[in-house]
């Protein structure tokens, strides 16, 4: 007898249906529910105990205290070090379901099968799906972290042939082939990251510990000699002419594309353009709401007070009154009964939770002292603006404006040194945000590496200007030749050792502390402090007015 379609059809449910009851988790189901969660939410209220909701999925079998939160920001700042241990955490994992472990085991099994056979590339597919999967599995973390190792080595022999050995240093600049340098040297980077991960999931994990104390020297010589590139932009950048028409056009469209980025992060749609229109005109522009408006004015305003009393006259050191001076700035035309004032009550964003109100003026007490420290001397400018930052905003201490700040008062950080500011393309706020969760969860090196690109992306941009003003025809003015941002020059000496913050060098002829600016000559005057001759170590730099 012949079935019809309709036939089929329900058998084919009926054995589904089948196939559910008996392989389906229905404590799995219940757990995963919305109304689970928000009913454990009011147990954990009723409680008083923490739940689920834990700042930064630390937990701990007692009430967190506030001494936690000073344990954090002190060891995920000492870890980053090589010759540091990754300290003991107990942490709340992703929780994979039975079938995403089962699944993941399974890819990582086939994955060292293709693996010994020298197929790589499937191999790395598998290994990658597998992490998606249980993102907090130590084995596929190790797995990973060898799979990009093993690409490393394969591919780092093309290259030795093609790099320039520094004058006076170890460190190996490939300035002829930077791009694909760069691209083999972030292999090594993911690999000790992976290896870093699994130390932060488990520190008793012997193997990830050995691999990530056996990579940690070659990682660190990466980074420094990234910051070495650095140092030679910036060089060439002081060899830009203040005449040179381009580079002028460059200083003030760094200036608007700052408040513009940074408010568009924070979730401002204003454009590039509107936000030019209304700094320029100080006319409202249609279609948009004043608050968004307002912010724009905000952050002009903190600009403002950084070229006219922080970059200026006796440089001081930064302290609470500083920042909550800058806040003041930001908020002024937004909130201006929070504006400047720290938070009362506890606050939650995302995926963590700051720590408690009444641990914040401590906090922001350490954080001052930490800026301020001779512990510091020897470090570079970004990585210490690049901490700061994330410091500042694992504190949150203010209830609205803490991203605007924390970009400010880095930003400041790398100034008073002598670099220009980085700036956050609203393109990046994925990665941006990404590496800061990154930070929260023990590893802030990629962090670190994300301002460094962000402050070469603006250095190069300033260089490409000046550059392409140098070879215009219509340009009169003939100067001292600048260096080609593609140039294959030997990086000086000089740079290829880190910058030292100078706290109390003073540029003589800056106005005095309670001096302000106009707009126009806010912009007129950016990098009028700026120096002349190169850069030396232990030298003290004057500062960069903000563009």
């Amino acid at each position: 007898m012949n079935m019809g379609p309709g036939s089929t059809i329900w058998r084919t449910l009926i054995e589904n249906a089948s196939y559910i009851c008996v392989n389906l988790s229905w404590s799995e189901l219940i757990e995963s529910s919305t109304l689970y969660c928000l009913l454990d939410v009011l147990k954990t209220r009723a409680t008083g105990t923490l739940g689920f909701i834990q700042p930064n999925s630390l937990k701990s079998d007692d009430k967190i205290s506030n001494l936690l939160y000073h344990h954090i920001l002190n060891e995920v700042v000492r870890i980053h070090r090589g010759n540091q241990e990754i300290p003991h955490r107990s942490r709340e994992l992703r929780k994979a379901s039975k079938t995403q472990r089962a699944e993941a085991s399974q890819s990582l099994k086939v994955a060292e099968t293709h693996h010994s056979r020298g197929q790589f590339l499937k191999a790395k597919k598998l290994l990658d799906h597998a992490y998606r999967l249980d993102p907090d599995n130590t084995a596929v973390l190790i797995a990973l972290g060898k799979a990009f190792e093993g690409s490393w080595v394969a591919v780092r022999g093309q290259h030795e042939g093609s790099v320039v050995k520094m004058c006076g240093s170890g460190s190996l600049v490939p300035l002829s082939e930077g791009r694909m340098r760069s691209a083999v040297d972030d292999l090594i980077l993911t690999a000790e990251h992976m290896y870093t991960k699994a130390l932060i999931v488990d520190p008793r994990t012997e193997e990830a510990g050995q691999s990530r104390k056996r990579l940690m020297p070659l990682v660190e010589e990466i980074d420094q000699r990234r910051f070495n590139l650095i140092d030679l932009k910036v060089r060439r950048f002081y060899n830009i002419p203040e005449s040179n028409a381009g580079f002028r056009r460059a200083k003030v469209e760094q200036y608007f594309k700052h408040i513009y980025h940074s408010n568009a992060i924070e979730g401002n749609t204003l454009t590039l353009a509107q936000t030019r229109s209304i700094l320029e005109t100080r006319i409202a522009v249609g279609g948009k709401s004043l608050l968004e408006q307002n912010e724009v004015l905000g952050l002009d305003a903190a600009l403002r007070y950084i070229n006219s009393s922080l970059l200026r006259g006796r440089l001081t050191p930064i302290t609470i009154e500083v920042i909550l001076d800058l806040h003041r700035h930001v908020l002024s035309f937004v909130d201006p009964s929070e504006a400047g004032h720290l938070r009362r009550t506890q606050v939650f964003i995302a995926d963590h939770q700051p720590p408690p109100a009444d641990a914040v003026p401590s906090l922001m007490q350490e954080l001052v002292a930490w800026m301020n420290s001779d512990q510091l001397a020897d470090v570079h400018p970004i990585e210490i603006a690049a901490l700061t930052h994330w410091k500042f905003v694992y504190i949150h201490p203010f209830y609205d404006g803490n991203g605007r700040t924390a970009r400010l008062l880095m930003n400041l950080i790398l100034m008073r040194a002598g670099l220009p500011p980085a700036i956050i393309d609203i393109a990046d706020r994925p990665a941006y945000y990404e590496h800061l969760k990154t930070a929260n969860d023990g590893d802030v090196r990629p962090f670190i590496r994300f301002i460094a690109s962000c402050t070469e992306k603006t250095i190069d941009e300033y260089l490409s200007a000046a550059y392409q003003s140098q070879l215009n025809p219509e340009d009169t003015e003939r100067h001292r030749p600048i260096i080609s941002p593609t140039s294959d020059a030997v990086p000086p000496q000089e740079c290829t050792r880190p910058y030292h913050l100078a706290p109390k060098q003073a540029v003589s002829g800056g106005p005095t502390e309670n001096s302000s600016l106009s707009t126009d000559e806010n912009m007129t005057n950016m990098f009028d402090a700026r120096i002349s001759e190169p850069v030396k170590q232990h030298s003290s730099l004057p500062r960069v007015i903000y563009v």
